[in-house]
C-alpha cells in the first residue's frame, strides 16, 4: 500500500487525508476476499494518514459512539498516541456493505463529519500550536478539496459520510491490543473504567488543556 503513495497524494501531503487511503482500497475492494481487504487497512492512521507497518504497536482499542446511537468497542491503527486522542474526540462509528471477491460483507467504518459543509472554514487562519504561526487547514492540509459540497475522493458510509478508516470489532483484534502502560494511582485506575481510549484518557486530557501541542496532522 504505501508504494502507492504518490499516486494517492497528488501534492505529497497526506495531512488528514486519511480518507484518500480508504477510497484507493475500497474502489478495489472486489478484486480482493474480505479477510486481505481488512488486513490492507491496517497499512495507514486513519488519523493523521501516516503509512503504518503492520504491527500490534499501532494497535490502539476505543468505544466510539456510533452513528445513529449506541456506542461499539473495537481496534483502530495509529502512528502515535495524540492520534487516539483526536479519535475519541472527532471520529464515529458506521457500516458500508462492501461486494468482495468472496461476496458481500457489512464493515465497520470510522467515518468523520463533512469538512465541506463548512468548505469556508478551510481557509480561515488560526495559530499553529507547533509553529506558533497563523496557517489554515487548506494550507496544512492540501489534500482537503470540495466537490459539489462534499469531500473531493471520499467514499461515503451508509449513513453519508466519509470513511478514514476501518474499525476492526472482532475478538480476534480486540485480544491482540498491547496492553497500556498506566499509571496506578487511584484517580487514574477509577478513570480507566470509564475511559474509551482504554488507558489514554489522562494524556489525552492534558494534550487537550494544553491546546493540542502534539500530533502527526
Amino acid at each position: 500500500l504505501a508504494n502507492q503513495y504518490s499516486n494517492i497524494f497528488k501534492t505529497g501531503n497526506r495531512n488528514a487525508a486519511s480518507h484518500l487511503w480508504a477510497s484507493f482500497i475500497l474502489q478495489r475492494a472486489g478484486s480482493m476476499p474480505s479477510g486481505k481487504l481488512g488486513q490492507i487497512f491496517h497499512g495507514f492512521c486513519a488519523v493523521s494518514g501516516s503509512p503504518l507497518p503492520d504491527d500490534p504497536r499501532t494497535m490502539y482499542k476505543a468505544t466510539l459512539p456510533k452513528v445513529g446511537g449506541g456506542t461499539v468497542t473495537g481496534v483502530s491503527r495509529h502512528c502515535c498516541q495524540p492520534c487516539i486522542c483526536d479519535l475519541i474526540e472527532n471520529v464515529h462509528v458506521d457500516t458500508k456493505t462492501i461486494d468482495t471477491a468472496d461476496g458481500t460483507r457489512t464493515f465497520d467504518f470510522l467515518v468523520i463529519g463533512d469538512p465541506c459543509l463548512k468548505a469556508d472554514l478551510l481557509a480561515q487562519p488560526f495559530a499553529d500550536p507547533f509553529s506558533g504561526r497563523n496557517s489554515s487547514l487548506s494550507d496544512a492540509a492540501p489534500e482537503l478539496k470540495c466537490e459539489g459540497g462534499k469531500l473531493a475522493g471520499a467514499m461515503f458510509s451508509d449513513h453519508g459520510h466519509p470513511i478514514i478508516g476501518m474499525f476492526f470489532t472482532d475478538p480476534a483484534s480486540l485480544e491482540a491490543v498491547p496492553e497500556v502502560s498506566v499509571d496506578h494511582h487511584k484517580e487514574a485506575a477509577a478513570a480507566a473504567v470509564s475511559d474509551p481510549t482504554f488507558g489514554y484518557g489522562e494524556i489525552c486530557s492534558m494534550r487537550k488543556a494544553q491546546g493540542y501541542n502534539s500530533g502527526m496532522g
